[in-house]
């Protein structure tokens, strides 16, 4: 078996008199559990799960009190080939389209509160043998994930144009389940 993420790195922006962040997560779009406390700007979650997608926020405790609830992040815990995709430089593999998969279907539990809802894709099994990454994989990826988001409450995104597979293409759907 390959490596398993089971870790999530939170960081966030220092507010200007916060003594201790608390960090919150969510499995489900619904439930928050806390997830520690921080003297400083970031957090490990470490008690993540492989191949699952989280929402965070964090609050600051000041003199004045607790501050609320920052906005809500994504993070799932996906590991990806060739985690630096560069333009012109890395060839688009049927992995990136298997690992987006699970990614954008992670973040499809989530939205449906923690039970699987994953999306009936076009080839269901990719590889470069049998089936070519071909334009479709792109587009039902991004189906899929921007209905998940758009459940969670998360801002769109926004992709480039164009009938052509390019590294660039995985590279955004990579920033939407990171």
């Amino acid at each position: 078996a390959g490596a398993r993420c089971t870790a999530v790195r939170v960081t966030w922006r220092a507010g200007t008199a916060a003594g201790v962040y608390t960090s919150y997560s969510s499995e489900k779009n619904s439930t928050y559990s806390n997830g520690g406390t921080s003297p400083t700007n970031n957090f490990t979650d470490s008690t993540a799960s492989a191949n699952t997608a989280y929402l965070y926020k964090v609050t600051a405790t000041m003199w004045g009190g607790v501050s609320p609830l920052s906005n809500k992040d994504l993070a799932t815990t996906v590991i990806f080939t060739d985690p630096a995709l560069i333009a012109q430089t890395t060839p688009v593999k049927a992995a990136h389209v298997t690992e987006l998969r699970t990614a954008v279907d992670a973040v499809r539990k989530l939205a449906n509160g923690g039970v699987a809802n994953n999306f009936n894709y076009t080839d269901p099994v990719i590889t470069a043998q049998v089936t070519p990454v071909q334009a479709i994989h792109i587009v039902e990826l991004r189906s899929a994930l921007d209905a998940a988001r758009s459940t969670l409450g998360l801002p769109p995104m926004s992709y480039s144009a164009g009938a052509t597979i390019l590294t660039v293409q995985f590279a955004e759907l990579r920033t939407g389940v990171q």
